[in-house]
């Protein structure tokens, strides 16, 4: 997933055809809020965006804010 930071939270650029963020439902244009129920805040973004990566076969927990529709949803990913 190519992730840039934006207005303090990790923005989705592009998640990689056939992996695990397209496979879960990340779409470019989406805002990542929470990683694994933590908040992303401008301090945190970084950090947040170490927290995506992890041994193949875990999962990770994201809350997704999608501005084009206004909702929210939340999202689990197996790592691959």
């Amino acid at each position: 997933i190519e992730l840039t930071i934006e207005h303090g939270f990790l923005k989705v650029i592009s998640p990689y055809e056939d992996g695990p963020a397209f496979k879960a439902g990340v779409r470019a244009g989406d805002y990542i809020v929470m990683v694994n129920e933590e908040t992303i805040s401008t301090a945190s973004a970084l950090q947040a965006k170490e927290k995506l990566k992890g041994a193949p076969g875990t999962k990770v927990k994201i809350k997704i804010y999608r501005p084009n529709t206004g909702e929210t949803q939340e999202l689990m990913i197996q790592r691959e």
